[in-house]
């Protein structure tokens, strides 16, 4: 098994746990701009994946997903801000 396997394989095993605690959370923190939960929510396993295929070290994932997923819902609002002034 090649390594982008591995990292692929990793990616489903972490989106088919995680990905419905991602999804509740971008629908709660996104409820005024919905057409942006999905986009969340792929640049959040974009994150994850880019992240596995630099051999970075994820001890907790649960963990690591809500923190780039707060990050990732903080980008949103800030480009709205500056889009807005």
């Amino acid at each position: 098994m090649t390594e982008i396997d591995k990292t692929t394989q990793m990616v489903e095993t972490l989106w088919k746990e995680h990905e419905p605690y991602i999804r509740k959370l971008c629908e709660f923190k996104l409820q005024s701009i919905p057409d942006r939960i999905d986009d969340c929510i792929q640049e959040v396993f974009l994150a994850l994946s880019v992240a596995l295929h630099n051999r970075m070290t994820i001890k907790s994932p649960k963990a690591w997903l809500t923190k780039v997923t707060i990050n990732k819902i903080n980008d949103i609002y800030k480009e709205i801000r500056a889009k807005n002034e």
